[in-house]
């Protein structure tokens, strides 16, 4: 819509075929009616699609924060599925979460310096639900898409 504002319906029509290289589209401009301002009317696109190239990897970025917030639902899900099944509340820590895939959370805690130790543990004690939430939340907030 905004290449058609500045630039005659042929050179958008050019545009769409040529694709988003720069190049192509300075060629487009120049042999729709070769003069200066046929080009000065692409060179925002020439910015806007530079700036698409940098947003593919805050897409990739967007992506894996949903896909955090998908895996900290489906641990919510199994917590509510236990829940069901065992006719009371069931939440799986951390630790207990690492123990299905044969880590040991807590002697992983326990080897580390300090203050370190301390944080381990008591990550080892919340639920990883929460943590893998949380961190999906504030990646989508981050690199959520702005108009």
């Amino acid at each position: 819509r905004r290449v058609a504002r500045y630039t005659r319906v042929s050179a958008t029509h050019k545009l769409k075929f040529f694709g988003n290289s720069p190049k192509l589209i300075y060629s487009a401009a120049m042999s729709d009616g070769a003069s200066a301002q046929n080009w000065l009317a692409f060179s925002h696109v020439k910015g806007h699609m530079s700036r698409g190239r940098q947003g593919s990897s805050m897409t990739v970025f967007r992506f894996i924060a949903w896909v955090f917030v998908g895996i900290a639902i489906a641990l919510l899900g199994a917590d509510g599925i236990s829940s069901l099944e065992q006719k009371e509340p069931v939440i799986r820590s951390t630790a207990e979460v690492l123990a299905l895939f044969g880590l040991d959370g807590y002697a992983v805690a326990e080897a580390s310096p300090g203050g370190i130790k301390q944080a381990l543990t008591t990550v080892m004690g919340v639920p990883l639900w929460s943590i893998i939430g949380l961190i999906g939340i504030v990646l989508t907030l981050i690199f959520r898409p702005i108009d």
